[in-house]
């Protein structure tokens, strides 16, 4: 079943939630939302990539020494993600 947006409206005060999430999607992209309602993802991961790479992060920073690099040195052969919006913006 589709969503239906003009029935459902979430509100947090004078604020509409969805109008706020649509506006900030036409100004910076489309968002990923991680369903952490399965059997091998641990909610406390802190990253989660291509839907089921999950990196060891104590691996990572030893490797790559430190929490700050982290997100360059993680991957996955064959897999590329592309934010259609964003080339759009030049």
């Amino acid at each position: 079943k589709n969503f239906d947006w003009s029935e459902r409206k979430w509100n947090i005060g004078d604020i509409d939630l969805t109008y706020e999430i649509f506006e900030l999607t036409a100004l910076r992209g489309s968002f990923y939302f991680l369903n952490y309602l399965n059997g091998y993802i641990d909610p406390n991961s802190r990253f989660a990539m291509c839907c089921r790479l999950l990196p060891d992060i104590g691996r990572l920073c030893r490797h790559a020494g430190g929490i700050w690099t982290v997100p360059d040195e993680t991957g996955s052969i064959g897999v590329v993600t592309i934010n259609l919006p964003r080339p759009t913006d030049d």
